[in-house]
């Protein structure tokens, strides 16, 4: 699950479907869930070969994969209480 990737500083892979509908498949690493002002949930996180900051919708994620790549904190993971 996420919520495993973020407690022990896993990446993700994540299949999403882009604002173009197009499939996207990178690797992430994540830092926080957060409720955007409309009231979606949006996975907050860096993509770890680009180091590009993503706010990803969590109703176009498509499929999420818990990989064995180890990631060192670049900022404050505010997950859940567990990831602190």
């Amino acid at each position: 699950s996420i919520q495993f990737a973020c407690s022990n500083r896993l990446c993700i892979e994540v299949k999403y479907l882009g604002e173009n509908k197009t499939k996207e498949t990178f690797t992430v690493e994540p830092y926080s869930l957060r409720e955007s002002n409309e009231k979606d949930l949006v996975l907050y996180g860096i993509n770890h070969l680009t180091r590009e900051i993503r706010g990803l919708l969590m109703s176009r994620l498509l499929k999420v994969t818990l990989l064995e790549t180890h990631f060192i904190p670049s900022f404050q993971i505010d997950f859940l209480p567990t990831c602190q």
